[in-house]
């Protein structure tokens, strides 16, 4: 993964476009820790690169490789996405007739939008600029400010500038949690013009004290959200709502959807600030309900028990039949057919419903009540 950085990089230019606010806010806030899923996500980044540079090495060499950089172990399940994106990238290559390529090269408009993309390739009449996603969010390449930034400054370079010049240029997303092919998009020469344009009229309103703030979707990430004037003010409007308004389920779900994350992202950063030795008037730090008392070392704690003669196994140790995903992985290591002796007694349950957006790629499952005990339901509560 690159370690130089611009002020305006690709993955966060939807919103220095679409927000003139986010970056005057985000110097009020301290930069949060990596979580562990970034993490992951940057050390399959490094597989990936070293594949595709490779060409002979399977991302499988790498199943159980721990790097100290990124604090993560690779597991087969790693190892297998990172596979189908490899995969992926090969048929996209030769769909598209693809010659040469280069990995996480650093590219810039100017001294302050740019940013390394990871991969950038071309043959005779294609150019593609391509971000691999190693996260469950579907991530669309259509008219994308990132794919449009790299693809743009890829063309203003002096290394690759001429290779990418009067062909058609493409932005390709190469997501296996989504999908095992890429998702692609063609900028036309008008939009990438029309694009640049935006990009460089936002960072000069940025550079210059910055705009209002204006929430979207691509509030998602924003270190400035804890502190986001336009978040608040939807969260205090909420909460004054006159309890004999009535708001229909669609537009308050809408509106749960905008605020549940800032306020996840409050309580974090207040929680953060506090820690740190920060005031927060009427707020405090208290320690956790205990958990109970634990074995210190489980082990002698057993060798003790197994000593004791008044004291027999089952009076000290739960036996539980483990999962049967479990049971199927240890039945290949043993050469067993788990399909011929458990198939029969195997079944998939699902664990549930749960809300989601109409656009969900998942299948809308039937309802559990009639829309007449619906109706009824609610009646009871009016």
């Amino acid at each position: 993964m690159p370690e130089l950085h611009l002020k305006y990089g690709g993955s966060t230019m939807a919103r220095t476009v679409n927000c003139h606010a986010w970056t005057r806010l985000s110097e009020r806030i301290q930069k949060p820790a990596v979580n562990g899923a970034a993490n992951r996500g940057s050390f399959l980044h490094d597989i990936a690169e070293t594949c595709i540079l490779a060409q002979n090495i399977p991302a499988s060499d790498f199943v159980g490789h721990y790097s100290e950089k990124w604090d993560y172990l690779i597991s087969e399940e790693d190892a297998a996405e990172v596979e189908t994106a490899l995969n992926a990238a090969s048929k996209l290559f030769n769909e598209y007739g693809i010659k040469d390529y280069i990995t996480e090269e650093f590219v810039k408009i100017n001294d302050l939008i740019g940013g390394s993309a990871d991969v950038i390739a071309w043959g005779d009449t294609h150019a593609i600029i391509l971000d691999w996603k190693f996260g469950f969010n579907e991530v669309s390449p259509i008219q994308s400010w990132q794919g449009a930034t790299y693809a743009l400054s890829a063309l203003y370079s002096d290394t690759i500038g001429d290779k990418l010049e009067g062909k058609k240029i493409l932005f390709a997303i190469i997501q296996p949690k989504v999908s095992d092919t890429a998702q692609v998009y063609e900028f036309t020469d008008r939009e990438l013009d029309e694009m640049e344009d935006q990009i460089l009229t936002s960072v000069q309103i940025h550079e210059e004290g910055g705009g209002e703030a204006t929430p979207g979707e691509w509030c998602q990430f924003c270190p400035a959200g804890p502190v986001c004037p336009s978040k608040i003010m939807q969260a205090q409007a909420a909460v004054r709502l006159p309890k004999d308004v009535s708001m229909d389920l669609e537009t308050a779900l809408a509106l749960a959807e905008q605020l549940e994350p800032w306020v996840r992202e409050v309580r974090k950063f207040a929680h953060e600030m506090l820690e740190q030795g920060a005031e927060i008037p009427g707020w405090k730090l208290v320690a956790r309900k205990s958990a109970g008392r634990t074995w210190v070392d489980e082990k002698q704690a057993l060798a003790r028990l197994k000593a004791m003669r008044k004291v027999k196994l089952e009076d000290y140790c739960d036996i539980k039949l483990k999962s049967a995903p479990q049971i199927e992985k240890l039945c290949k290591t043993k050469k067993i057919d788990f399909q011929k002796e458990f198939s029969d007694l195997v079944e998939t349950k699902s664990s549930g419903t749960t809300l989601a957006p109409a656009d969900d790629k998942r299948p809308a499952v039937s309802a559990l009540l009639t829309q007449g005990e619906v109706t009824a339901a609610l009646s009871k509560i009016a």
